[in-house]
């Protein structure tokens, strides 16, 4: 998602025409990452595809601002509508940053930061993308997802999983083979969440329970 995003930056693609053409780049995407033969069954629409009412990039926007990959604050809504206002800060720090190199060779243009919408640190998109896309990462992207994570969600179960273990395919985090391993805090709290999740899971069933039973008194 910030690739496509990045790209349409870099080509200065209008607000008028902005949220057109990330929709259309991301259905792209969707199409293509479907076409997998390992993992494609987790591909966000790839079933409904056209038919797809609601994108990944929206579902994920908070999600990309909270591992402080998106640096915008502006909602998703708001970044399509006001990117004109983005193109035109980069050009006038740009232009302020060239008058100061020009006027003194030891002039300090630190402050003039390029207004950004991405983590700088943002690998580059490998070069046939979105034509050829997968969710395998390379060492560069995932050390910058795991930086990120650690960055921003410390004291985690994700942060210390990134560190700390292996991928396990268990269908709860009470269940994972290196439980005995996590932090007291974090053990301590998946606790409550096991008896939490037990408790409605029980709630659920004694509703079902009850309600065959009110239908088969009511059928006799």
């Amino acid at each position: 998602i910030p690739w496509i995003y990045q790209y349409l930056e870099n080509q200065r693609i209008p607000a008028a025409n902005f949220s057109t053409q990330a929709d259309r780049d991301e259905r792209a995407l969707i199409i293509t990452l479907s076409r997998l033969e390992e993992d494609s069954a987790g591909t966000f629409g790839k079933n409904s595809r056209e038919k797809l009412k609601r994108l990944p990039s929206s579902v994920y926007w908070s999600g990309l601002q909270r591992w402080g990959i998106r640096e915008i604050l502006w909602s998703q809504e708001e970044y399509h509508r006001r990117v004109d206002e983005l193109y035109r800060a980069r050009t006038e720090i740009s232009e302020r940053e060239y008058y100061e190199k020009n006027r003194c060779d030891m002039c300090d243009t630190s402050a003039y930061k390029p207004a950004q919408s991405w983590h700088s640190s943002l690998p580059a998109p490998p070069s046939n993308f979105p034509d050829e896309a997968t969710f395998a990462l390379t060492r560069q992207e995932a050390s910058f997802l795991r930086d990120r994570i650690q960055s921003s969600c410390k004291g985690s179960l994700l942060a210390w999983l990134t560190l700390h273990s292996e991928p396990a395919d268990v269908s709860a985090p009470w269940e994972h083979p290196d439980y005995a391993k996590f932090p007291d805090a974090l053990q301590e709290l998946l606790t409550h969440a096991r008896f939490f999740s037990y408790t409605m899971h029980g709630a659920a069933l004694l509703y079902n329970y009850l309600l065959a039973t009110e239908r088969a008194a009511n059928d006799l």
